[in-house]
């Protein structure tokens, strides 16, 4: 499998695509390089984080999880009773960190 691809986009965009995994990231303020920089290093962990995770996010009633992006998933999706699927856990946890907010820098 080919690993974490990045490339930057007009308007000042980023894209990563790593897998089933396909983000474009806008950041604006005086640290864009900076907050860029940071999610593109914790980007390249991600997938193989969450595929080590993998038998426990498709459990309805999985156990705990390890990683932040996993434990995130399943605090949104867990208490709901539901078996979602990973894809959808991977939204609802990322809503729920907010997580490419809390990993800009804020510029003000």
């Amino acid at each position: 499998m080919m690993g974490p691809q990045i490339r930057c986009l007009s308007g000042d965009r980023l894209h990563l695509h790593h897998g089933p995994i396909d983000l474009i990231l806008w950041a604006e303020g005086a640290q864009v390089a900076q907050a860029y920089a940071q999610a593109i290093a914790r980007f390249e962990y991600v997938l193989e984080e969450l595929v080590a995770e993998l038998d426990d996010l498709r459990d309805p009633v999985p156990g705990a999880f390890n990683g932040p992006i996993a434990q995130a998933m399943g605090a949104a999706t867990v208490p709901l009773g539901l078996r979602l699927l990973p894809r959808w856990r991977l939204w609802l946890g990322l809503l729920r960190m907010r997580c490419w907010r809390r990993c800009a820098v804020e510029a003000d």
